[in-house]
């Protein structure tokens, strides 16, 4: 455990770009009422508003740094993040986050502990990120999932976009140190401020990409990536009572389709929103064993089932997985719901052999079953 200073030299560039999103508020209300340090944090905020949101209680706050922009007027989530990357003024660290999450107790010396073990341990410049597991602003904090979480690879499209999928890190009760990972997640990143200026956001991709392109681009420039073994902070994943860019924005799809075919050109570039000399292209594939650059369209099968799901009251949520047989989960399915069938469809290289059924009740997970699948 190191001694986390009260002074300018840890202080932490919290990056957070927000779209008409009624969780701001409370967001920076849990990070800043977490916070062990919180007059150490410096918050960039790219606020995409209309006329009904407030932000009174921080602009006159000199930890915030707020572009005010009128929600029609914004271009995407990208183009804001790389906003929120201007107000940067060479801070130890950075944190991006979005902008519906809360957060545990001390959850800044704990992020701060964990880059040092990293960089004790060998690491020039450790990256911590994961998809974080989830609450629900409707009923928090009793949903929150207890379990850290870390990224899968789910599927590599057509258009070679890599897709990415949650799932829980196990064993995590007997671990102390984070896990390496091969993904990054734009909605929780924590590592050295020189981040924003080595690996900014391409303010041309639109969304899909963004995160591939970070994974390899920090990779390049000499970042090694890990997933926090314990919980920091949560993520709202439902997408409820929020709109998004793309239900605004009558031409997003023109945005999207340039993105798509900008992303691959991100791959042999050098520029300031290209690939790092320190490493390359290929020493990622061999780390990761992901090749990105080439699309599993052709050998990716569709697997349709239908499944009973045992009945059970009062639950938080029912992790519905489905695995090979050598346990890699290949799909999941996060029920909050109740139904007694439920028909499944997705795409996997690999064969599906059995389905999981493991519901939380009261923050714990309880009476995990097993069931074989039968292929036709």
């Amino acid at each position: 455990m190191y001694l986390v200073e009260n002074d300018d030299n840890n202080k932490i560039f919290i990056q957070i770009a927000s779209y008409r999103d009624p969780e701001l508020v409370p967001t920076i209300k849990s990070c800043l009422e977490n916070a062990d340090f919180p007059e150490n944090l410096v918050f960039g905020i790219c606020w995409q508003h209309d006329e009904n949101e407030c932000l009174n209680d921080f602009i006159n706050d000199e930890r915030f740094k707020i572009i005010s922009i009128n929600y029609m007027k914004s271009q995407g989530c990208c183009w804001a993040r790389n906003k929120v990357q201007q107000l940067y003024e060479n801070e130890k660290y950075t944190l991006q986050l979005d902008s519906h999450h809360r957060f545990i107790k001390g959850w800044d010396t704990t992020l701060i502990n964990m880059y040092n073990q990293l960089k004790e341990k060998g690491f020039e410049k450790p990256l911590i990120t994961t998809y974080l597991p989830s609450y629900n602003p409707e009923n928090d904090p009793e949903e929150r999932v207890l379990i850290p979480w870390k990224i899968d690879l789910k599927e590599i499209t057509k258009e070679k976009q890599v897709l990415f999928i949650p799932s829980n890190i196990d064993n995590f009760e007997n671990l102390f140190e984070p896990v390496v990972a091969n993904f990054y997640s734009a909605h929780f990143a924590f590592t050295t401020g020189l981040f924003v200026k080595e690996v900014p956001h391409d303010p041309e991709l639109y969304f899909i990409g963004e995160e591939m392109s970070i994974t390899v681009r920090a990779f390049t420039y000499g970042y090694s990536l890990f997933h926090p073994h314990i919980v920091i902070a949560w993520h709202e994943y439902t997408r409820k009572n929020r709109p998004k860019h793309w239900d605004d924005d009558k031409n997003w799809w023109k945005k999207d389709s340039y993105s798509k075919s900008h992303y691959l050109n991100v791959f042999s570039n050098y520029d300031v929103y290209g690939i790092g000399k320190q490493k390359t292209i290929e020493d990622y594939i061999e780390f990761s064993g992901i090749h990105f650059l080439e699309t599993n369209n052709d050998i990716l099968k569709e697997y349709n089932f239908i499944i009973e799901i045992p009945e059970i009251e009062k639950f938080t949520f029912i992790f519905i997985g489905f695995e090979d047989v050598n346990g890699k989960l290949l799909h999941r399915i996060d029920l909050i719901c109740y139904s007694k069938t439920l028909e499944v469809s997705f795409k996997s290289i690999d064969v599906p052999y059995k389905w999981v059924y493991w519901p939380v009740v009261n923050n714990e997970w309880v009476n995990k079953k097993d069931f074989l699948l039968h292929l036709k």
